[in-house]
């Protein structure tokens, strides 16, 4: 995500989107110089889970493959529109926005390490196909996100963020965008609440990664970007949960 976002040129991501695309060590050889480790070791890492599953997990690796070259297209599109200047419509952001917070590829990946009755093919394919609790949770993310991480984001060159998009596209200031936002992530909670009561026919297990990944959300981002400046509120928590817990 740095690698497009901050500190390659859009040339470069492009190389580097076109050669996750191909997905072969043959095409390292197009890349920068500084590009070249990450890549090769990007393909060891993939290949080593693959080695570690039992023949009949294997086809779990081709699901995050596929999301991890999703997640590559969605990059370089906001690539593009940060040397182009472009403030999209907070839809068309969003769009692509609550695809590029890697949701898909993190469900995936957490269904990788699982067991066999429950990361199942109807498992992958079902956060594959992006469903409602799935988007809700990417909302809730998109969003407590760019509004945290505003302030730190315009220090450099940066794609436009969704406050960013509302601010332009309605000609309000940061603190009525920001208001109008966190509306969005209230409905995206209502939405996986509702979602949780409807029958998937898919683990109980499976829906409740959606829950349990927008509730830490809400912790990361509540008040602060903690994931980006972790010794912030997350460092007190993390201690609070596994230094000094609370006696039961």
């Amino acid at each position: 995500d740095d690698t497009f976002d901050a500190y390659g040129t859009f040339e470069e991501s492009l190389l580097l989107t076109d050669a996750i695309q191909r997905w072969s060590p043959d095409a390292v050889d197009r890349l920068p110089e500084y590009m070249r480790d990450f890549f090769l070791k990007m393909l060891s890492i993939f290949q080593e889970l693959e080695n570690e599953l039992a023949p009949a997990e294997k086809f779990r690796i081709l699901y995050l493959k596929e999301q991890w070259k999703i997640l590559a297209q969605h990059y370089i599109t906001e690539c593009k529109w940060r040397d182009d200047n472009y403030v999209p419509k907070l839809e068309e952001h969003m769009r692509v926005s609550i695809k590029s917070v890697g949701y898909v590829w993190f469900y995936c990946s957490f269904l990788t390490g699982m067991e066999e009755a429950v990361a199942t093919k109807d498992a992958f394919e079902w956060f594959a196909s992006f469903p409602k609790i799935v988007e809700a949770c990417a909302i809730i993310v998109r969003i407590t996100n760019d509004i945290t991480s505003k302030e730190r984001e315009q220090k450099r060159e940066h794609v436009a963020s969704t406050v960013d998009c509302y601010m332009k596209e309605y000609a309000t200031s940061k603190d009525v965008a920001c208001e109008k936002l966190l509306g969005f992530v209230e409905d995206a909670w209502k939405t996986i609440n509702e979602e949780l009561l409807n029958a998937t026919g898919l683990s109980r297990e499976v829906i409740e990664l959606s829950l349990h990944s927008s509730r830490s959300t809400e912790l990361i981002y509540k008040h602060v970007d903690a994931f980006t400046e972790p010794n912030t509120t997350m460092k007190e928590n993390i201690f609070s949960l596994l230094v000094h817990p609370i006696p039961i």
